[in-house]
């Protein structure tokens, strides 16, 4: 995420909402350095379809990432002739720069990719009472618990906390079989 002469200048813009990849676009054929941090997921389509599928979302919706050359006047009013550019992130009615460092280790970061057979898991009807399954995402994340109960897209169980059996919902797709893990 260097440019060609080392560390960039960042700012960044707000823009209107799934217009960021468009902004980054135009602005690159300007000249300015310009980032929109996406990732990609396992989706289902619908919630009837049995298998995931990997979908690209953007990572800070309605922000986009703009670098210049340390030195060189950033071109505000090249930027704000784009009508899809709302603002840019001030501080005390100034242009705000960020640190070069936390940009480029939020644009370099690559999140770990799930194999393969996780798309062909389905909304919860794979869980019966008793299943033990293992957590992958949130608070309880590689936590293996036992079903209770599925209920509406989300996973039911009783967990002893502060003394007592408290009831935890969490979302099926949040949740793998114990043994497909």
């Amino acid at each position: 995420m260097n440019g060609p002469q080392g560390e960039l200048v960042w700012h960044a813009l707000r823009v209107a909402p799934q217009r960021e990849e468009m902004v980054a676009t135009a602005l690159s054929r300007f000249g300015i350095y310009a980032q929109v941090k996406t990732e990609t997921r396992l989706r289902r389509k619908t919630k009837w379809d049995k298998e995931r599928k990997l979908q690209t979302f953007v990572a800070a919706p309605g922000y986009c990432l703009i670098g210049t050359k340390p030195g060189q006047p950033m071109p505000w009013y090249t930027i704000f002739r784009l009508h899809m550019v709302n603002s840019v992130v001030s501080y005390n009615g100034l242009p705000a720069q960020l640190n070069h460092r936390a940009v480029v280790a939020f644009l370099g970061h690559q999140g770990g990719r799930l194999p393969g057979y996780f798309r062909h898991f389905r909304t919860g009807h794979e869980f019966k009472i008793g299943d033990e399954i293992l957590v992958t995402r949130g608070v309880l994340m590689d936590h293996r618990l036992k079903v209770q109960d599925v209920q509406e897209g989300e996973a039911v169980f009783m967990m002893r906390l502060l003394g007592r059996d408290q009831e935890i919902r969490i979302p099926v797709d949040d949740c793998i079989k114990a043994e497909a893990a």
